[in-house]
């Protein structure tokens, strides 16, 4: 399982991967959220962890610099190739969900299933 957590949480973990390259992937976060907080004084990092059912460790994936709006989390990463520019990226799980029942609404109209988009308050 894949979940984006804060700093509190983060700190609270044992990694499996510990010794890799946590640290240089903090410090290039931490340059962009420099930049992030100049617009958004409470942007924070945030960290993309991996929970290994079957062995019960976790693993780091990526740092990034985000915010939280309306219960939505905004992370956003800098890229330099072929240009530099800055990438928001909007991460919510009831999306993914939505897009779900509205497959599975379209193909069968009349299961109880479905899910009045207008309700979801996106």
């Amino acid at each position: 399982m894949r979940k984006w957590i804060d700093q509190s949480t983060f700190d609270e973990l044992l990694l499996a991967n510990a010794e890799d390259n946590i640290e240089r992937a903090i410090q290039g976060a931490s340059a962009v959220l420099e930049a992030v907080q100049e617009f958004v004084p409470e942007a924070a990092l945030f960290y993309r962890v991996t929970h290994a059912a079957d062995s019960l460790k976790n693993y780091f994936e990526e740092a990034c610099a985000g915010f939280r709006r309306n219960g939505i989390l905004f992370l956003v990463r800098k890229h330099t190739y072929p240009k530099p520019y800055y990438d928001l990226c909007a991460k919510r799980f009831l999306w993914t969900i939505a897009a779900a029942y509205s497959m599975i609404s379209s193909r069968f109209p009349t299961t109880s299933l479905y899910l009045n988009p207008d309700r979801l308050q996106l």
